[in-house]
Order: C-alpha cells, then structure tokens, then sequence
C-alpha cells in the first residue's frame, strides 16, 4: 500500500475538484458552440488527452454544425439588437417631448392656443374603425348622412365585366411627404407584406394591394377614390412635421441623402420663417382632407410616438384593422372569410424580424434621429427653433390656418396652391424654397388621372388642385 502524503492527498483532491468543475462547465457550455476551447483548456491543465470526437458523439452534436449553438447565439444577437433599438428610441422620444414644450411658448394667449392644438389634435387622429361607433351622431359634410365606415374592394374600370377576375383589397399608407413619415410608411408597407406570409396568418389566399402614398384621396365615397382602407401617418410635433416635409423636399432623393447632411442642413442653409410657416399650412391642409375621408372611409391613424412607444402594440393594431374580414366585394367578389386569428404570433415574427441594421424599422429610426439632431444636438439649428420669430411665426400660421379651415373641417379644404402659386423670388422667398414648396403642394394633391383604373375623379375642385390652380372651384 502506497501512502500519499497529506499535501499530495490534498492537491490530487484540488485537481479532482477542479477537474469535475470544468467538466461541469463544460457541459452548460457545448450548446454555445465553444466546448472546443475549453476541452482543450482542460487538457492542458491535467495532462489527460480528451477525445472530443467521442464527446461529440455521445451528446449528439457534429463539430462543424450546432443548431443549438446557431439558435443561442442568434438569441443574444437579437436581444442586443433590441436593446440598442430601445435605447434609440428612448433618446427620440426625450427628443420628441422636448420639441413638444417648445411650440407656443411666446404666444401670450396660451389658453386660446390651447384649444385650438386640442381641436388639432382632435381632426388629425379622426379614423372610422368598423364595429367602433365613436362618431357622436357626426354627419358626412359631403353626403349630409350619418357617417359610415366603407370597406369596398373594386373591380379596375377594364375588367368590370370580367367578374371571375381575383379582386385585392387595395390598402392606403397616407403620409404626408417627408423623410421620416415615408420611413415610417415604407415598415407599415414590409410588415403588411411579411404578414401574408409570416407567423402562420390565415390569409386564406386573399393577396393585399398595398398603396404608400402622399397623394390625397380624391373628393367622393371608396368608389370614387378606390381605396378599401386607409392608414393614415402622423408625425408630431408640429415643428418636427415641417422639418421633415421640408427637408424631403429640400432633397428630392432623401433616401439617398447622407445622415450627417440632414443633421448639419438647417443650420448651414436654414430655411426662412415664411417658407417653414407656408409648409405649416400645407401639412394642415393634407389633414383636412383626410379628415372628410375618414368620415366614409375605414381609415386607422397612427402616430409616430404611439409607434415608438408600443412598436408591437401598435403593429399587432394595425394588422388587426386590415386583416379584418369586412371587405365589401365589388360584383360577385370573394366569399366570406373569418377573420385571422394569428395575428399576435405574426406580430411577433414580424418584430423579431426588424432586430437588424438593414430593416425597415431601422431605418427609420436612424433617419428620425439624424432630423432631430438638426433640433437637439446642433447649437445653432437648436437656437432656430426656439428663435422668438420662428415660434411667432409658426404660431400664427397655425392660428390664421385653424381659423381658415374651421378647424380642419371647412368643405372643401383650402386649397394646397393658396398662398404659394403667386411665390417669387421677390418677396421674401428665394427660388430654391419657392421650389420646395411647389413639391410639397405637387405631392400632395389628389391623384386625379382619367387613366387610372380605380379612381374616379367626379369633383371639379380635385382637378384645380392637380392643375396647380387655387382660384378654380
């Protein structure tokens, strides 16, 4: 019998122990891909030869592919990507609530403003939802009834005799022109796509005719304007809105246009108070319009706060209202379908989905935070927007507008060419804002073509607007 001293005794027990240990960790750590580096860590340490090969075996994993392995670390990636994505959000949000405080603080009626950014508010998230009477016995200004929320799916004008044709719901994604709202509109349009084919929707083969547009609705019912549903896009604060509008249109390519040249723009070529209180106008007017459409026209409207604040909320929101089974078929159209009951696991997908630099969701993001660091991060765009003669003018515009409109209810609207057919060069405006202005109203106005296969331009005034002229009715 061979006796081991204490001390041996003692640290053979110590590489026992330490043995087990790594063993252990081992163990927890083959599913992430990296047994390797520690078989051979272990090896090293005790002498023993390890058969990894045979280990491998035993468990069940092949050396050069582990699903478990993919499947973890893409998890990690992931919820670091979400994290990173959250604490974007959280620093425009600030921003956003900053900006928010700003507007109206040199007015010396503020109670008078008050009401009027209530009565604003109140016009521009105006929807009509199906199954939800919220319309407080309002009457269509256009039809004087109650007001109705149609779902109506068309046949185009040259297949109307031709009923066995496959009719799609035809989806608008209204937004006003800008950088950030057509951002905003270009994930609705992923995610309404992804939806027919992520997360297990029941689709039962219907196929969606998604339309992003900043055209308004023309003048008249789903007949005459050719959409099924509309989701209308909302970019606020006020101030926000117009930098955003302006800049798109400042730029004509925006989605080609660096971030560090929106986030330097205003500052090194700022606009004037006039221009950016004339681009004020033209927003509101783009909400009074698709305010007499809701009071017909299914129509969800959505914000980009309450989208930042609950991006799966308000998706899992947005897909409910269009996946609704409601349409009301042209002709024979389709039979009738159940609604979708997968909508929450396809929110889910579609969500997991935007955790990467390339998505949609990203995108937008990163063109919202290069817009407000013309406002938050640079000094001297920072100053020009709490300038006393900006904020004036900005809150005059928005006063002599809300009066104008009758609070963004008047049929018909101002015109989009009031105030901006007779700009020149002489009168305070230069040639390159006059321009910016002109894109603005062009995008704007109804798309009123007599070739267009669904929409029915019936109202004079909806001509005028696509001919540039205000004076016409």
């Amino acid at each position: 019998m061979v006796t081991i001293p204490r001390s041996n005794s003692k640290q053979h027990g110590h590489l026992v122990f330490v043995k087990k240990i790594i063993f252990l960790v081992l163990v927890v750590v083959m599913s992430a891909g990296v047994y390797h580096w520690f078989a051979l860590m272990m090896s090293l340490a005790t002498g023993d030869m390890i058969d990894i090969s045979a280990m491998e075996t035993k468990i069940g994993l092949e050396s050069k592919q582990s699903p478990v392995s993919d499947n973890i670390n893409e998890e990690n990636k992931n919820e670091i990507r979400r994290q990173m994505q959250m604490e974007k959000i959280h620093t425009i949000l600030a921003q956003i609530s900053h900006l928010t405080l700003q507007f109206g603080k040199v007015t010396n009626q503020p109670d008078e403003l008050n009401t009027k950014l209530s009565s604003f508010q109140s016009a521009i998230h105006k929807e009509c939802l199906p199954g939800r009477d919220d319309s407080n016995g309002e009457i269509n200004p256009t039809t004087h009834k109650s007001r109705e929320c149609l779902r109506f799916v068309p046949l185009a004008k040259n297949n109307r005799q031709n009923e066995s044709q496959k009719q799609r719901p035809r989806i608008g994604i209204m937004a006003p022109p800008g950088i950030i709202s057509s951002s905003l509109s270009l994930w609705i349009a992923d995610s309404l796509r992804n939806s027919q084919t992520i997360g297990g929707t029941a689709t039962n083969n219907i196929e969606l005719e998604i339309i992003p547009t900043s055209h308004v609705p023309v003048y008249g019912y789903g007949k005459s304007h050719g959409f099924t549903k509309l989701i209308r896009l909302v970019t606020l604060p006020i101030q926000l809105s117009i930098l955003d509008a302006y800049l798109w249109a400042k730029y004509e390519s925006s989605s080609t246009v660096p971030s560090s040249t929106l986030s330097s723009s205003l500052s090194t070529d700022p606009p004037s108070e006039k221009v950016l209180a004339l681009a004020l106008r033209l927003i509101m007017r783009w909400h009074c319009r698709l305010s007499h459409v809701s009071a017909h026209t299914s129509m969800l409207t959505v914000a980009l706060d309450e989208i930042l604040n609950d991006p799966e909320g308000l998706l899992n929101e947005i897909l409910s209202f269009v996946w609704r089974y409601d349409w009301e078929w042209e002709g024979k159209g389709n039979d009738k379908r159940k609604d979708s009951n997968n909508l929450r696991d396809t929110t889910k997908a579609i969500i997991s989905s935007e955790y990467n630099e390339d998505s949609s969701f990203e995108l937008l993001l990163k063109r919202t935070s290069a817009i407000l660091g013309n406002i938050g991060s640079n000094k001297s765009s920072s100053s020009m927007i709490s300038n006393v003669g900006f904020q004036t003018a900005l809150v005059n515009a928005f006063k002599e507008e809300m009066m104008l409109s009758k609070d963004l209810t008047k049929w018909p609207c101002p015109s989009f060419w009031e105030g901006i057919d007779d700009l020149d060069d002489g009168n305070g405006v230069s040639n390159q804002d006059v321009t910016v202005l002109r894109r603005l109203a062009t995008q704007m106005v109804p798309n009123c073509q007599d070739g267009d296969p669904f929409v029915r331009c019936t109202v004079n005034r909806d001509r005028c607007e696509v001919a540039g002229n205000a004076n016409c009715k």
